[in-house]
């Protein structure tokens, strides 16, 4: 569909003739429109009251959390188990409470380095 337009509006312009008038025509064939980069950063966990994640055995607890834009989750995570972004956007580490700001609407998955199970934040308007 897309080659089809740029075909019909490259013949057009084509049709009309004339002489040189200094106008050259670019098609960029590789230009798409794309969702918005999903954004999420870790922030100080000082005062903060959010949602937690944290572990029960070898699963995340809850496995799947919905929140709002802009809302910060506390990942509690204890010795033996961490939670790293699928997509390297935030790294809570073993021990360690990370607070991570999920802007951007989207699923932000993310894993135990070491025993592989899995988790996610839904990023939704509610």
């Amino acid at each position: 569909m897309r080659s089809t337009l740029i075909s019909a509006a490259f013949v057009a312009l084509a049709a009309c003739g004339g002489g040189d008038d200094g106008i050259t025509l670019i098609i960029d064939a590789d230009t798409r429109i794309d969702a918005p980069q999903r954004m999420a950063a870790e922030v100080p966990c000082n005062g903060v009251n959010a949602p937690n994640v944290m572990t029960i055995g070898s699963m995340y607890s809850p496995m799947s959390q919905s929140v709002a834009p802009a809302t910060v989750v506390l990942f509690d995570m204890p010795a033996a188990h961490n939670a790293v972004s699928d997509d390297g956007l935030f790294d809570a580490d073993f021990g360690v409470d990370t607070c991570v700001r999920f802007d951007t609407v989207g699923t932000y998955a993310f894993h135990c380095s070491v025993h592989s199970f899995t988790g996610s934040i839904v990023v939704e308007i509610q």
